[in-house]
């Protein structure tokens, strides 16, 4: 497997594990941005950080995502009942499995933020959740 297929594959297993959040509609992972159906899931990559294994040909992969969740676009009444609930859903979900279902070696939570996002020019509400995700490259 090449470093395209593992990098690919984290993106593909968390798309997979959002898809069965009951709360969320949508989820988007690199494809245009259409905000039909909310709540929606956007995945994006951040940073990945490489560095030399215990063992020749192998490299320690952390690989940084956020997950932004679009919940609504009018200011919700009751911050913890309309938006940090499906926060919770999607974190819960994604840390049921660490692994991904086997993509990595472990899922750490970095952030957790609620608030107002900003996309395609228009102000909504939801959230923001950052993960690193833990895996082993041999090559």
């Amino acid at each position: 497997m090449g470093f395209y297929d593992l990098y690919y594959n984290v993106f593909t297993a968390v798309k997979n594990c959002l898809e069965n959040v009951s709360a969320i509609k949508q989820v988007n992972l690199g494809e245009a941005l259409k905000l039909q159906n909310l709540p929606l899931a956007v995945i994006s990559p951040r940073e990945t950080s490489l560095e030399r294994g215990a063992f020749q040909h192998v490299l320690n992969v952390r690989i940084g995502f956020d997950v932004t969740i679009i919940i609504r676009e009018t200011e919700p009444s009751d911050w913890f009942s309309d938006i940090i609930s499906v926060m919770c859903d999607a974190f819960d979900a994604l840390m049921s499995d660490d692994t991904l279902n086997g993509a990595v070696k472990g899922l750490t939570p970095t952030l957790f933020a609620p608030g107002e996002i900003t996309a395609l020019h228009k102000l909504y509400y939801g959230g923001l959740l950052r993960f690193e995700a833990f895996t082993v490259y041999s090559y």
